[in-house]
């Protein structure tokens, strides 16, 4: 554990222990049924302060990574022919066709279901 977490777990275990204290004298106080949880806390926040405090690892980047981020390739441009686009281009149309008429179907589908749902006239 490093300093910093050392000190941030202390910090942490300091208040929930305080909270845990004030929760006890007025929750666990009056119950014969439920035990106090503040001893518990203590404990933790004990092994906390008695645990060894390790260096933190010094961080310097490798140099893979470092390459990484300054040799970025340009995107590959596609080379296509026009017959090649023409043909994209009309499967294209054709999906979004496609897809207009499933939502045409679908809302047609909704329509009928509420139309369904809507209380009938009694003469």
């Amino acid at each position: 554990m490093t300093e910093e977490e050392k000190l941030a777990a202390i910090q942490f275990f300091g208040t929930l222990h305080a909270h845990a204290q004030k929760s006890d004298q007025n929750i666990v106080g009056r119950s014969q049924y439920v035990a106090p949880i503040s001893p518990n806390i203590k404990n933790q926040f004990e092994q906390v302060l008695h645990a060894p405090v390790t260096r933190a690892p010094d961080f310097t980047p490798q140099l893979a990574e470092v390459e990484a981020v300054t040799n970025t390739q340009q995107p590959k441009i596609l080379e296509t022919s026009p017959e090649q686009a023409s043909s994209m281009l009309r499967e294209s149309v054709a999906m979004e066709q496609l897809l207009r008429e499933m939502l045409d179907v679908q809302h047609k589908i909704l329509d009928a279901i509420i139309e369904d749902r809507q209380p009938k006239e009694v003469d």
